[in-house]
């Protein structure tokens, strides 16, 4: 579906505001879906972002609900993270 939405846009078939509409809208589904997931005590932390440059944030939502799954528990920082906050957030969490 996000493929088909990025042709339609492409194409000139959605306005941007409706394809930001659909991407805000599968966010907020994944999130809930997310925080229904049980997680075990234990689980494996796993920190996620993105690097400057890259501010598409729906990939890294697909890979913690996956990692989720997986039994992980996920630090969500956002994207475009600079680097050395990352290594802050690694060595905080």
């Amino acid at each position: 579906m996000n493929t088909q939405v990025g042709d339609a846009w492409m194409c000139g078939q959605l306005a941007i505001f409706e394809e930001h509409l659909y991407s805000e809208q599968l966010q907020v589904l994944l999130r809930v879906a997310i925080s229904q997931l049980d997680v075990p005590r234990k689980a494996p932390r796993i920190l996620l972002t993105t690097l400057p440059g890259e501010q598409h944030t729906i990939g890294l939502l697909r890979v913690e609900a996956i990692l989720t799954l997986e039994g992980a528990t996920c630090l969500a920082l956002g994207p475009q993270t600079p680097v050395p906050d990352i290594q802050l957030a690694m060595r905080a969490h």
